[in-house]
């Protein structure tokens, strides 16, 4: 409503116009189908179906909605610019969300109405399109009048005398009206695509129809009875469409069975041929046959009349979306009235609160309560782990947050000491918020120019608010999950999101266009193809690789194998034996069957053997047989310590652990962390290389 319609000049049309949007207002949209569907055709109700002053009638049935809900006498018209809701002096929570139902009802019952005129518009084209083709065929009949000059007005006047009574004085009459006038075949074709077209009238009676039939009976008996068989030809073209259109929906009970004693005297007496009777038995097709022609007659005239309607309905809908998208920002104005008066009372209520520890004095950096009070979920801060800090400590308040309204305000801040000196992926990821707005609901990259650091200013009233819920212990109001964060902490966003999508999809339906359209990030079909190309040239390298690697190390077997041919003839069966066991053992290893071989997603109850295996138990004490030990004893050493009085270690040092190639040089005393996929992964390294070397041998 930013611009309001001209009101129509005559003031009882204008005065109408109120007290009809008045009653719509009250009575809602299902009386303005009704009034609809009772005024349909009536020029004095045109701005009911998008005519004249629609424009107006609809910004005074929103002025009087808008009344309805805001309390405004009745008649007094809204102020067309967007004013902001006052701040009242005690805010009203209720009074404001009562506020916003109401704005949302109001979106609600203009997108009912808006889908009420849509649904409407196909019963307006038929009503529109057959006033047009009645109109129409009227000034046809007219210009053949014309064109033949012959003047009806006598044969009205005898026309008019049917509406009421048939009589037989009257039926001559006309007969011989139209014996005078009627000598020629034109004239007789010309009057009885008169009579066809007042029988079609919407204004004629079912008794006139009825009567004129009368007329065409005495016309076809005479032509009959005096042997003038080509009128009698010329009547039949007629009879039909005389007969189904008076037929047509018919009533009363008395007309339908003159209509069939009728149909029976001329089948009796012969007066047409058979065809016509058989045609006359389907009066409903008839008329189908006549809507169809005539549709396709006028199909020009019924795409202006189609065109129009949607041009109206298209203004109507801008007109809603303006108004929706103006109570949409009333609504989201509202709720930012809301929050920041929650946020408020929040503040004012702990600022009342008691310091947490009496006695002690607290900084504004020590949000969090006492040590081990944190539900379970988190731990608090190290003194030592918190950063240090450049404020006073003259500056902190007890048991309350600071009051930013009274603190002098932060120092005027250098933008060059904002920008960041390192590369921007070595940033903190928050530094990409300032360029994340509520709006966006599409990826848009991030301008590395336009990153800043935060500055070092005073933590405000909120952040300490948002410390202290966080490190809280949880609550009825405020649940945790079993990760410790708060259940339903984002809903709020997310609401808020949704809604500023749907403001944005419904502006963009207008256009035609689909959230899905904004998406400008995708691939094209060219870097897709280049894409599929490079992993496919990638994968030839590897397998290229893997082949020549395969073929020097075939090489290089079978020329060790030669070589120990000559060695292998010289061994002793026994060795032999032994040698041969232990291949196939070695074989059997590399090729292990589907079942036995490791799954990546299963895992076994117990950790996976190492790769190498290290000696069981402690190492066994030097025997008899060791000269050394032969040595030492006879100089008094029983095989423990050092020396006669056995000093030091009693037992000998046991050996190290047997380790991997890339693990021999960690040093002594390392120890890795058992991690079952990397342990996975080293047992399946040389099995995969054996496969694939095998597979592609």
């Amino acid at each position: 409503m930013e611009r309001k319609p001209h009101p129509p000049q005559d003031p009882e049309v204008r005065a109408r116009i109120d007290k009809i949007a008045s009653f719509v207002a009250k009575a809602g949209p299902q009386a303005e189908e009704r009034l609809r569907a009772d005024h349909v055709g009536k020029p004095q109700f045109a701005y009911l179906f998008g005519g004249e002053h629609s424009d107006y009638y609809r910004f005074a049935l929103q002025c009087e909605i808008y009344n309805m809900n805001s309390g405004h006498p009745a008649g007094s018209r809204p102020d067309n610019s967007q004013s902001q809701p006052e701040q009242p002096p005690s805010f009203d929570f209720a009074a404001a969300q009562m506020r916003i139902d109401q704005l949302r009802q109001e979106i609600t019952s203009s997108e009912v109405n808006l889908k009420a005129h849509f649904d409407s518009i196909p019963m307006l084209r038929d009503a529109e399109f057959a006033t047009a083709i009645a109109d129409a065929e009227t000034s046809k009949t007219t210009s053949y009048l014309e064109r033949v000059g012959l003047n009806v007005g006598g044969l009205d006047d005898l026309l008019e005398q049917l509406h009421s009574k048939c009589s037989k004085d009257v039926v001559s009459s006309m007969k011989k009206w139209i014996f005078e006038h009627c000598t020629t075949d034109q004239l007789r074709e010309v009057i009885l695509m008169y009579l066809l077209a007042r029988v079609r009238a919407s204004t004629s009676s079912e008794s006139f129809r009825l009567h004129v039939l009368y007329l065409i009976n005495d016309w076809a008996y005479y032509c009959n009875r005096k042997k003038q068989n080509g009128i009698t030809q010329v009547l039949s073209r007629y009879v039909p469409q005389l007969y189904a259109f008076a037929a047509d929906n018919v009533k009363d009970p008395s007309i339908v069975q003159k209509l069939d004693k009728l149909i029976g005297t001329w089948e009796g007496s012969k007066m047409f041929d058979d065809s016509v009777f058989k045609t006359l038995r389907n009066p409903a097709i008839i008329i189908q046959n006549y809507k169809t022609q005539t549709q396709a007659e006028h199909q020009k005239l019924g795409n202006e009349i189609n065109q129009r309607l949607l041009n109206s309905f298209a203004g109507y809908e801008k007109q809603h979306h303006e108004f929706a998208t103006h109570m949409a920002n009333q609504i989201t104005a509202i709720e930012a009235q809301i929050e920041m008066e929650r946020n408020k009372a929040e503040l004012a209520h702990r600022k009342n609160l008691p310091s947490l520890m009496p006695g002690s004095r607290r900084s504004r950096f020590d949000c969090g309560p006492a040590a081990g009070d944190y539900g379970g979920f988190f731990n608090a801060p190290s003194a030592a782990s918190a950063p240090p800090t450049v404020w006073n400590e003259d500056d902190d308040v007890d048991g309350s947050p600071m009051d930013m309204t009274s603190a002098p305000l932060p120092p005027e801040v250098d933008e060059k000491s904002l920008i960041p000196r390192g590369p921007f992926y070595e940033l903190p990821a928050g530094v990409m918020m300032g360029q994340i707005k509520i709006e966006d609901l599409t990826y848009k990259p991030i301008e590395v120019s336009k990153l800043r650091m935060p500055p070092a200013l005073p933590p405000t009233p909120r952040l300490l608010m948002a410390m202290e819920a966080f490190y809280a212990p949880p609550t009825s109001d405020r649940q945790r999950d079993s990760q410790g964060w708060e259940k339903d902490g984002l809903v709020e966003f997310y609401d808020r999101k949704s809604r500023l999508r749907k403001v944005l999809e419904d502006t963009h339906c207008i256009n035609g266009k689909t959230f899905e359209d904004l998406i400008s990030n995708r691939m094209s079909a060219s870097e897709l193809e280049d894409e599929r190309e490079e992993k496919e040239a990638e994968r030839r390298k590897r397998i290229d690789r893997y082949v020549r690697g395969s073929r020097s190390l075939s090489r290089g077997r079978s020329r060790s194998r030669s070589r120990s041919n000559s060695r292998d003839r010289e061994r002793s069966p026994r060795r032999r034996r032994r040698s041969s066991s232990s291949s196939s053992r070695r074989s059997s290893s590399r090729s292990l069957s589907p079942d036995s071989r490791p799954q990546f997603n299963r895992r076994s109850p117990s950790p996976p053997p190492a790769r190498f295996a290290a000696p069981s138990g402690p190492p066994a004490p030097l025997g008899s047989d060791n000269k050394g030990a032969q040595l030492m004893a006879k100089m008094g050493w029983s095989g423990k310590g050092l020396g006669a009085k056995e000093h030091g270690m009693q037992d000998p040092v046991s050996g190290g652990e047997v380790r991997a190639g890339d693990e021999k040089f960690k040093g002594l005393g390392f120890k890795e962390a058992s991690d079952e996929f990397t342990e996975y992964r080293k047992r399946t390294a040389s099995q995969f290389s054996e496969r694939w070397l095998n597979r592609m041998v």
